[in-house]
Order: C-alpha cells, then sequence, then structure tokens
C-alpha cells in the first residue's frame, strides 16, 4: 500500500478548498465534539499547564470518542509518569509548527514522551490525541479515518506527516482551507485558533468518515475502503 503523497493531497484540497472549507467550518457550527478537543479547559499548550499533563488534559480526549483509563489519567497526572513525561515534554517546542522544521523533530523526546505514554498501558490512538492535546501544532492525531484516507500503514505515520507538511504547497493549501472557513463561520474565532495539522486532520476525517459509511452495496463500500479520499473526491 503506497501512502497518498503531498502533490495528491495538495490537488485534492486546492480544487475543492471550499468544499473542504464547509466541512471545517460545519465541524464547528453543528457542534461536533471534536471541537472541544483543544479549547476544553483553556488548552494543553497554555502556558500554565504546557509542560504537565493535567485531569484536563486527561478527559480531552473523549472528545474525540476515546477514554483514557482512570489509572493512566492518575499516573500522568501524579503518580509515576508525572516527573519523567515532564522532562520530555519540556523540550518539545510549543507553537513551533511541524512545516518550520527542516529536520523531522518527530523523534527525540517526542518520541520518548510517546513511549512513556504508551507504555503506560494505552493504544496508538489514544496516546496520539493525549500528545496532540499537549503539542497540537507538531503532534498529530493518528484516527483510523484518517489512516485509511491517507492509504498509511500501521508504522510511520508520524514520518508521513513530517514529509506532507514539508511540502510549501500543501502547508499553503491547508492555511487557504482555514482562511475560508473563518471567512464561513465568524461567529467561531476558534477555527483560526487551530493548528495547521487539526486543520488538515479535521477536513480529512469529516470528508472521509462520510465516504465511508455511505449506503452502498457491500461490494462496492469492500472495493472503497481500500481507497483513499481521492476515489470519493472524484466521483
Amino acid at each position: 500500500m503506497t501512502e497518498v503523497s503531498s502533490l495528491e493531497v495538495t490537488k485534492v484540497l486546492t480544487d475543492s478548498r471550499d468544499a473542504f472549507a464547509r466541512l471545517l467550518a460545519t465541524y464547528f457550527s453543528a457542534n461536533y465534539s471534536g471541537s472541544h478537543f483543544e479549547f476544553f479547559d483553556g488548552r494543553g499548550d497554555n502556558n500554565q499547564s504546557k509542560d504537565v499533563f493535567t485531569y484536563a488534559d486527561a478527559f480531552a480526549p473523549s472528545f474525540l470518542s476515546v477514554t483514557v483509563p482512570p489509572h493512566l489519567a492518575y499516573r500522568l497526572v501524579e503518580g509515576d509518569l508525572a516527573t519523567k513525561v515532564a522532562t520530555e515534554l519540556v523540550q518539545i517546542p510549543v507553537g513551533k509548527p511541524l512545516h518550520e522544521f527542516s529536520e523531522n523533530p518527530l523523534t527525540g523526546a517526542s518520541l520518548a514522551l510517546w513511549e512513556l505514554v504508551i507504555d503506560g498501558g494505552q493504544a496508538t490512538v489514544t496516546t496520539s490525541k493525549l500528545l496532540a492535546r499537549k503539542r497540537p501544532h507538531l503532534l498529530p492525531v493518528l484516527d483510523s479515518v484518517v489512516k485509511d484516507a491517507l492509504r498509511q500503514g500501521d508504522c510511520g505515520r508520524w514520518n508521513h506527516f513530517f514529509t506532507l507538511f514539508s511540502d510549501p504547497e500543501l502547508v499553503a493549501a491547508v492555511t487557504e482551507i482555514q482562511r475560508v472557513a473563518v471567512g464561513m463561520e465568524p461567529g467561531f474565532p476558534n477555527i483560526a485558533e487551530l493548528s495547521l495539522l487539526r486543520v488538515f486532520d479535521i477536513a480529512l476525517w469529516m470528508e472521509h468518515q462520510a465516504a465511508l459509511s455511505r449506503k452502498e452495496p457491500e461490494k462496492t463500500k469492500a472495493s472503497h475502503k481500500k481507497e483513499c479520499l481521492l476515489a470519493y473526491l472524484k466521483s
């Protein structure tokens, strides 16, 4: 399975800019629970708690349909993992987006933080959502729908995001979708405060989850599941 290239994604996002912007705007105007993920209890990357996990951070993934077990929440906030994760978090930049790095930053402290949290007993998706809460501009949410859309395998998905966001044209396309969405829903200023990684995630998730759930014959649906978002937008 070959991952979708930045060229492919950029073409789709550019050609269907307004459609993706509307999906992003709808995510907020229709009050999808995930629209609260970043902003619940004052964000996870704010100055007061940016380098530690809080119970609000542990609860936030529930807005994205995953539950952090209470024992892990305790370990991250007050228990044996609290000091360890804080040591790694303080080394990971806040607010510097993935596309501004010339070399892959999803190594070192980022990888060490990942290993601490996942070794605490959580699955990949939940771990990614916990980390994305703390560093939304740098660490992507790993979601099964977006994974399917981008034809990503089970390994190396962080690296794929770095490759995609190393393309200035893709970054420009995602930025433009965010700009248009803000104009569509001026009553929802949080759209403008999203990281580009999260804009990308929401736009693809909104399009692709709808495509996957279409009422189609099982044979057709099965074949579509082997494809990516490009197949749906061409139809």
